[in-house]
C-alpha cells in the first residue's frame, strides 16, 4: 500500500455514472470517437469478467479530489505482469479528470512479444485481436483523409470484414514464394509480426519482412498495368527502394 492511501473496497470507492463516463469519452483527446460503439466498454464490464482481473485497488481522498490505483491484468496473454492504471475522480463537480495506463501494451518488453506472438499474421488469431481499433498502415492513407466519421472505414478498423477477392488470394497465396524467391537473389528476408507504437499503441504495422534494418513489402502485381503504378510510385520515394524484380505463377 503506498504512502497516504488506503484499501479500496465497496464502500469508499467513488461513484461514476453513465453521464460521467459519457462526457470523459467526448473530451478526451487520447479517446478513439469510433469506440462511442462502446465494443470494449461492454467487454470489460461484463459479468463474467471476473473480480481476478483486478488484483488490487488502493485509493486517497484530497479534499474533493479521489486518486484510485489498481492492478490489471493483461487483456491479452502475451503479458504475464500486472499493469497499472490511475483514475482521479473530482468527487465535487463529479467529473472524471484523467485516467492513464501506465505499463500496459506500450511497453517496449511486450512490443517484442507481441511481434514474435503474431509471426504468423493472419494465421494467428492473437494478431487479428491485437488489430482490432488500431490504425495499420495498411489504413493510414485512408485514415489520414477519411471525413466520414461512421462510415466503412470506421467498421473496417474495428473488426469489421470485406470478403476475399481472387487478386487477394492470389497475393497471400504467392507471398511466400516470393519471399523465398528474392532470398535466394539477395538476402535472408526475416519474417515479423505485428509491430505496435510505443509512442502511440493505437497506430500499429505488420510488415511483410525485414532485412538489413529495412522493411520490406511484397507486391503481386495482376498485370503489367498495376506493376508500372507500383514501379512509379515508390520510384517517387526517396526512401522506397525497389530492390529486385521477379516472376511467380
Amino acid at each position: 500500500m503506498e504512502s497516504g492511501f488506503s484499501k479500496a473496497n465497496s464502500t469508499n470507492l467513488p461513484k461514476i455514472d453513465a453521464v460521467m463516463l459519457g462526457t470523459f469519452f467526448a473530451t478526451n483527446s487520447d479517446f478513439c470517437s469510433s469506440e462511442f460503439r462502446n465494443v470494449k466498454t461492454s467487454m470489460s464490464s461484463r459479468a463474467s469478467y471476473g473480480d481476478d482481473a483486478i488484483s488490487y485497488v488502493q485509493l486517497k481522498r484530497d479534499a474533493h479530489l479521489c486518486t484510485v490505483k489498481c492492478k490489471m491484468c493483461p487483456e491479452h496473454k502475451v503479458h504475464a505482469k500486472l499493469y497499472g492504471c490511475t483514475l482521479i475522480i473530482d468527487e465535487e463537480d463529479d467529473v472524471i479528470v484523467s485516467v492513464v495506463c501506465e505499463d500496459c501494451v506500450a511497453s517496449r518488453a511486450l512490443i517484442e512479444k507481441v511481434k514474435e506472438e503474431t509471426i504468423e499474421q493472419s494465421k494467428s488469431n492473437l494478431w487479428f485481436e491485437l488489430r482490432y481499433s488500431r490504425i495499420t498502415a495498411s489504413k493510414a492513407y485512408e485514415v489520414s483523409r477519411c471525413k466520414t466519421a461512421d462510415g466503412t472505414l470506421v467498421s473496417l478498423i474495428l473488426g469489421g470484414k470485406i470478403p476475399e477477392t481472387k487478386h487477394m488470394k492470389r497475393g497471400r497465396v504467392l507471398e511466400d514464394q516470393v519471399r523465398r524467391t528474392v532470398e535466394d537473389m539477395l538476402k535472408k528476408i526475416t519474417k515479423c509480426g505485428l509491430v505496435l507504437s510505443s509512442h502511440y499503441p493505437m497506430i500499429a504495422g505488420s510488415p511483410d519482412g525485414l532485412c538489413d534494418g529495412n522493411i520490406i513489402e511484397i507486391k503481386c502485381p495482376i498485370s503489367a498495368k498495376t506493376y508500372k503504378t507500383i514501379y512509379t510510385m515508390a520510384s517517387l520515394q526517396r526512401d522506397v527502394m525497389l530492390r529486385c524484380s521477379c516472376k511467380c505463377t
